[in-house]
């Protein structure tokens, strides 16, 4: 394996996490944890043994895993160049914290654009809060904070974090991997995030699928329960629209994350993460037309 074991701080008060760190008493780590999966297929050099096994284990019956996750880094830096360089959003708030994995954190791209940006990292597992409070640094322009609160709640996530963004102006809300909440907790937090934002934010999502992969991805979610005990939510592409339902959706739609604006250079193939951007809050539209709008042609 690459990796060594590392041991994690125990955490100061008990949360509910979506991505259990499985920490004994001690605050040793003994089941995989899921964030480290996403590290490792990206090719972080820390994930713990359990962690790289399962992941070795998982990409034996997805073998585009690995892929998947470099897919992911990619969509990342083009969604924040949209945010915040084209739309012009100064400030991002993350649900959902990777472990650091320079120069592809999400604070490093913003102020890389824009150094006086503001970040707020939101996350309810203390394994991935330490890691980001003792690698993640923002430019002294800017902010760069991370909250340990529950995921479930976005009334208090949005109190707190409004404490670290500007009152009033817009924030682009990026909600990472969807597939972590099931679908009452999905849509709460999206409709409790959408409206509580300020007029002209977004919300960029992600969300794992089973339309290109059937098998393989159904699997990987079954591995996934079994050595983590988190369920993973697939959901398909009219599931993603109704979530999204009555926000706007941004060209191209709800699509593979790779599909998703790739640079001109770029010649992708569809994946099994997929995403979606959309302008919150937005003028409502009935039902099928949203679907319509959302749904866009897949090209393998």
């Amino acid at each position: 394996m690459r990796s060594k074991h590392p041991t994690a701080p125990p955490p100061a008060t008990a949360l509910p996490s979506h991505r259990a760190a499985g920490l004994r008493k001690d605050g040793a780590i003994q089941i995989p944890h899921l964030p480290q999966l996403w590290h490792y297929w990206a090719g972080g050099k820390d994930a713990m043994l359990a962690t790289a096994a399962l992941a070795e284990q998982i990409t034996k019956q997805l073998p585009t895993a690995d892929t998947m996750a470099r897919q992911r880094l990619a969509w990342h830096q083009r969604l924040v160049q949209f945010l915040v360089g084209e739309v012009g959003l100064g400030q991002l708030l993350v649900i959902g914290t990777d472990l650091p994995l320079h120069p592809h954190d999400l604070h490093s791209l913003a102020q890389g654009i824009v150094p006086e940006a503001r970040i707020v990292y939101c996350d309810d597992d203390a394994l991935v809060i330490s890691h980001a409070r003792a690698h993640f640094r923002g430019t002294l322009e800017g902010a760069c904070h991370h909250l340990r609160m529950p995921l479930t709640d976005p009334g208090p996530l949005l109190t707190e974090a409004a404490r670290i963004l500007e009152p009033g102006r817009p924030v682009g809300i990026i909600v990472n991997n969807l597939e972590l909440w099931d679908d009452q907790e999905a849509q709460r937090l999206l409709r409790g995030l959408t409206a509580g934002a300020p007029a002209g934010s977004y919300v960029a999502i992600t969300q794992l699928n089973d339309l290109v992969h059937p098998k393989p991805v159904r699997r990987m979610a079954q591995l996934v329960a079994q050595h983590t005990h988190t369920a993973l939510t697939l959901r398909t592409v009219p599931q993603l629209a109704t979530l999204l339902h009555p926000l706007p959706v941004v060209d191209p739609g709800i699509v593979p994350c790779s599909l998703w604006r790739p640079d001109p250079w770029e010649d992708p193939v569809a994946g099994d993460l997929w995403a979606a951007v959309a302008r919150c809050p937005g003028r409502p539209a009935p039902a099928d037309d949203c679907l319509r709008s959302a749904v866009r042609p897949l090209r393998r």
